[in-house]
Order: C-alpha cells, then sequence, then structure tokens
C-alpha cells in the first residue's frame, strides 16, 4: 500500500478516502491488545496521515483510517463497515481539501450565503433568535431557547 498504491494514487491526482483493513489479526500469534495494535499502526498514520493533534506536520494526508480486524475473534469487524459506511455516506472531499487542509471554495462560499441569509439583522452575528430560524429551516424545530 504505501510503496504502491498511495503513490499511484498522488501521481494520478485522486482524491478519494482511503481506509486501510489489516485483517486475520489473529494469525499473529500471542494476545492482540489495543496498545499493539495502535503501536503497529502508529507508524502508517505518521507517514500517510497528518498528526490529529497537528504538532507534526507531514506530508501524506490520503489515509482517513486504519483499523485491524479478525472475523475469528471476532475484534473491529463493525468498525470496519461503519468506518467504510462513513466515507461514502459522508464523505469530507466535496467539502474540505486535505491536501491543503481547508474548505474548498464552493464550501465556502455556500457557507458564506447560509450566513448571510441567517443574518436577518445585518449585524454581522447570528443571534439566538437568528440561530433557532436557521434551525427550523435546517431540521424542522428549533434547538436553542431564545
Amino acid at each position: 500500500m504505501a510503496e504502491f498504491w498511495l503513490p499511484l494514487f498522488r501521481r494520478e491526482g485522486i482524491n478519494v478516502p482511503v481506509i486501510l483493513v489489516g485483517n486475520k489479526i489473529d494469525l499473529r500469534g500471542g494476545q492482540v491488545t489495543n496498545q499493539g495494535l495502535e503501536d503497529e499502526i502508529a507508524p502508517i498514520m505518521r507517514e500517510f496521515k497528518v498528526c490529529p493533534l497537528r504538532s507534526v506536520e507531514l506530508t501524506w494526508q490520503e489515509v482517513e483510517t486504519v483499523v485491524e480486524c479478525s472475523a475469528l475473534m471476532p475484534l473491529n469487524v463493525s468498525e470496519v463497515f461503519y468506518f467504510a459506511q462513513k466515507a461514502v455516506l459522508h464523505p469530507t472531499a466535496p467539502l474540505y481539501d486535505s491536501r491543503e487542509h481547508a474548505l474548498k471554495p464552493k464550501c465556502l462560499d455556500a457557507l458564506k450565503r447560509i450566513f448571510k441569509i441567517s443574518d436577518v439583522d445585518k449585524d454581522g452575528l447570528l443571534n439566538a433568535t437568528e440561530l433557532n430560524q436557521f434551525q427550523v429551516c435546517r431540521s424542522g424545530y428549533a434547538n436553542i431557547a431564545p
């Protein structure tokens, strides 16, 4: 993966969410623990993903999630399907450029337009009433008491 697929995606300009799944971890022998999994996954995440704390700047950001599983044990099988569904049903790529660490221009334009429409009194801030009205328009009910 690190030597062929991810460099190929980058070279071809393919910007898709990548979920690395290691299976059959029960064949490793010994006891499989979360700490052991983290110790093995950490180097991959450091090489191919931005550190969640952003304390270290890294160059590869294509890997969205790394998960290891075992159908025999069973361990993390449902997590594999959860992350796959999340990547497909709620993709971030149309909204956020992971290489530039910024919202995409069309997303920014849409958010600015939503803000301008919701800012009824045109004071540059959304007060509780305006926020409630936005919530009612979006979901059908208000979440904030005025």
